[in-house]
């Protein structure tokens, strides 16, 4: 019998945040999942983390982002590098953007005579290269379409995304990598406990326009100083956001930085009352916390953003607009009003079944979403 063998170009599995390598679980979770399914894969790829990774030694990883500068030469590289490997392997997975420097060779498909699946994570529709250049940033945007149009499947991250590529490919399907699902052997709280808790947490990077301040603000003007808010993550305005939790008169919140054990993540989600992703990014993609806490049957206020409002119904969420206000009513009423709270525990329930039913981190084709559903 023929191996099955598969070939990916992009996707890493790690980010930088103030000079510290980070694991980006969803991905490695994806990836790992995916490279068990092939009796060999070739991973062309700009940065990984071998730590990070549990990877069948039938995988062979190539680094090519430290040696190679510059747009043309990277992408000559990856071509050559393409050319030698493509007829090696029964199938080519490709990670946007990285395709987009594939895309001499992606003109040649016919000719060439290979297939591909793009995996798309990015909003391409609203994605910038450059802060000033706007030629360059339309040029690009064009490029990740085209990748996208000659694609022969693609895998769109989200409902948000799935939409987007729809609109270019038809031969879309959906996928929600997860990191932290609940431990088989943890016991969910039961949710009269976790709205006793008075217990909020947000995960995420913290930077000012992902809302932080507004949250920190909003749960201190409530004045009640059994209220406790519990931050994971880094990024540019830690400083700053724990200056502001040092002003509050009431709040108390703890910054926990990165955490890379998913069993303490899934214990602060299941002992938390609720999860706050109050963005206020317009082009926010679908934070997969989200449904990280569906998981784990916690009820979520985000701000409706974004892929955020095209991904969750007001049924699964509680989506308020991005002000003060708005957040001030919703954690007011999340947390002293409990049949409201019920509501939304009960309102995730059909996303929580589907999501348990279809663990597609370790899937290349997912069934359609609840959304989807006729």
């Amino acid at each position: 019998m023929e191996k099955v063998s598969l070939l990916i170009f992009g996707g890493s599995g790690i980010e930088y945040h103030e000079g510290r390598i980070c694991a980006k679980g969803a991905f490695n979770d994806y990836l790992e999942g995916l490279t068990h399914q092939f009796d060999k894969v070739t991973w062309v790829t700009t940065d990984y983390d071998s730590h990070n990774f549990k990877l069948p030694l039938t995988t062979k990883i190539k680094v090519i982002a430290k040696k190679y500068s510059g747009i043309l030469n990277f992408s000559s590289f990856a071509c050559n590098i393409f050319l030698k490997q493509y007829k090696k392997h029964n199938h080519i997975l490709i990670f946007t953007p990285f395709g987009i420097y594939l895309t001499p060779i992606i003109f040649l498909k016919k000719k060439l005579n290979f297939s591909y699946i793009t995996y798309v994570g990015t909003n391409f529709r609203d994605h910038n290269v450059s802060k000033t250049g706007s030629l360059k940033n339309k040029l690009w945007r064009n490029l990740f379409k085209f990748v996208i149009k000659s694609s022969n499947h693609v895998i769109a991250r989200g409902n948000f995304l799935r939409q987007l590529c729809v609109e270019l490919n038809d031969q879309t399907s959906l996928t929600i990598p997860l990191s932290n699902r609940p431990p088989d052997k943890i016991k969910l709280l039961d949710p009269t406990k976790r709205f006793k808790l008075k217990h909020i947490i947000f995960i995420g990077i913290v930077k000012k326009s992902k809302g932080l301040q507004m949250l920190i603000e909003v749960l201190d003007s409530l004045e009640d100083s059994s209220l406790r808010l519990t931050v994971v993550g880094n990024g540019p305005d830690k400083d700053f956001m724990e200056s502001v939790a040092q002003e509050a008169k009431f709040l108390k919140t703890e910054f926990l930085g990165w955490l890379d054990s998913k069993e303490k993540i899934s214990s602060l989600l299941n002992h938390s009352s609720f999860l706050a992703c109050p963005s206020l990014e317009p082009f926010e993609g679908v934070p997969r916390v989200i449904d990280e806490s569906i998981m784990h049957k916690l009820p979520v206020i985000a701000t409706n953003v974004g892929g955020i409002d095209m991904e969750f119904s007001t049924d699964e969420i509680y989506k308020i607009a991005p002000n003060k206000e708005d957040l001030f009513t919703a954690v007011r009423e999340m947390l002293t009003i409990e049949k409201t709270y019920k509501k939304y525990v009960n309102g995730l329930q059909e996303r929580y079944i589907w999501l348990k039913e279809n663990p597609n981190a370790c899937l290349l084709y997912t069934s359609p979403s609840p959304r989807d559903r006729g």
